[in-house]
């Protein structure tokens, strides 16, 4: 009987085991197909199967969504709430957020006006169109501009409220811009001589003036009507010229 006795404690405590091991609710491995009985790698598992299923915020933008996230958090967690680490990455990812969403509107829109610039041009322009002009035109688009710092024109594009870029460099110095949305090739200011006699908008280094003048042969000269009067400036005089030339022969004061 003493036996029997010893033999059938370990028999129990084996048994009690078993029950209790098989007592606890299994972990099933959705991927492996496997069923887990092990406790810690049960309680692994499950958080890992958690932290998937936890709200994915990444470029949410809704206040709301943040502050029931926020709050399913704190529940589980009471003591991340007086954390100051954790409430800063919280609210700086919060910010990002919407940081990202408006990069990301704005390189939307701006791929939407560079398509729209693609669009067939406008080929024959007045001088009052394409007369260069100083300030900030009203649309977000491609314009050449004068960059006063380096004293070359670029082909820049106007984004957010006042500010021009080249698409590598912001420009701080931008004196005259020319008012044709697309910036098309004719339209870039040149030095030199006009390879034709023409009407054509060009820049008087004296005054710093921009106006029609006319080219014929090595002179600039502008026609006066009200006193019928001829003003000629030499070639040294004139600086840049936009090489496209205007529909007509006169040069008005």
């Amino acid at each position: 009987m003493k036996i029997i006795k010893v033999m059938m404690k370990p028999l129990i405590a084996f048994i009690l085991g078993v029950l209790v091991g098989w007592w606890v609710k299994p972990y099933h491995d959705k991927e492996t197909g496997e069923t887990i009985h092990d406790e810690d790698v049960m309680d692994k598992k499950r958080a890992e199967q958690k932290e998937i299923e936890t709200v994915n915020l990444c470029g949410v933008t809704d206040a709301m969504i943040w502050v029931d996230e926020w709050a399913r958090i704190i529940k589980e967690n009471p003591k991340i709430s007086t954390d100051q680490g954790t409430m800063l990455t919280w609210f700086a990812n919060a910010i990002m957020a919407g940081y990202d969403h408006a990069v990301r509107q704005y390189e939307t829109d701006t791929v939407d006006k560079s398509l729209a610039d693609t669009q067939p041009i406008k080929v024959c322009y007045t001088a009052e169109e394409i007369m260069p002009i100083s300030g900030k035109p009203d649309d977000y688009s491609l314009y050449w501009v004068f960059d006063a710092n380096d004293k070359l024109w670029r082909k820049a594009e106007k984004f957010y409220e006042s500010l021009w870029s080249d698409g590598n460099l912001i420009l701080t110095n931008v004196s005259y811009y020319i008012p044709v949305a697309g910036a098309p090739e004719e339209l870039k200011p040149v030095k030199g001589k006009p390879k034709e006699s023409g009407v054509y908008i060009c820049h008087h280094k004296e005054t710093d003036v921009w106006r029609a003048m006319k080219w014929d042969r090595e002179f600039w000269y502008v026609k006066y009507h009200g006193d019928c009067t001829t003003l000629y400036i030499s070639f040294s005089e004139v600086d840049w010229f936009i090489p496209y030339r205007l529909p007509s022969a006169d040069v008005d004061k």
